[in-house]
């Protein structure tokens, strides 16, 4: 990812989850944070999607990733979590933890397909108060 991706993502980050992570927090994330690594992905050299992580062997976490609705449901999504876990493996990173909502029942369906189990509930996790399941994958 590139400062000039930021806009895109934001917008997007908006339109699906109706807040942003936001343009200060992903520019700082890219130029002070030394455990930030943030991806874009892209189809005909076109935005489809973005995936933050944040490594410190033996630990990795998705911090937040999405595939633009038109793209998803086409696999694009699944082969972007397997690079992500080849990138996490060559840092040494043997654990993956995310928070994904408890309603959000299409992305709990596709981690549990790549390997993550349901580790507990962090409550009140999101600003709307909705609780967070925090899941693992280890790799």
């Amino acid at each position: 990812m590139q400062e000039i991706d930021i806009a895109e993502i934001v917008k997007w980050e908006t339109e699906l989850f109706e807040n942003s992570l936001g343009t200060n927090y992903l520019h700082r994330e890219l130029k002070e944070n030394p455990v930030a690594n943030y991806f874009v992905l892209e189809l005909a050299n076109k935005f489809i999607g973005y995936m933050g992580t944040w490594s410190s062997a033996p630990n990795g976490q998705i911090v937040n990733f999405f595939i633009i609705p038109k793209h998803q449901k086409k696999g694009y999504g699944s082969h972007f979590l397997d690079y992500i876990f080849d990138f996490f493996l060559s840092q040494n990173i043997n654990v993956i933890t995310l928070e994904v909502r408890v309603s959000n029942q299409i992305a709990l369906k596709a981690y549990r397909k790549k390997g993550f189990i349901s580790s507990f509930i962090r409550e009140s996790y999101y600003p709307d108060g909705e609780d967070a399941i925090l899941m693992i994958k280890y790799l």
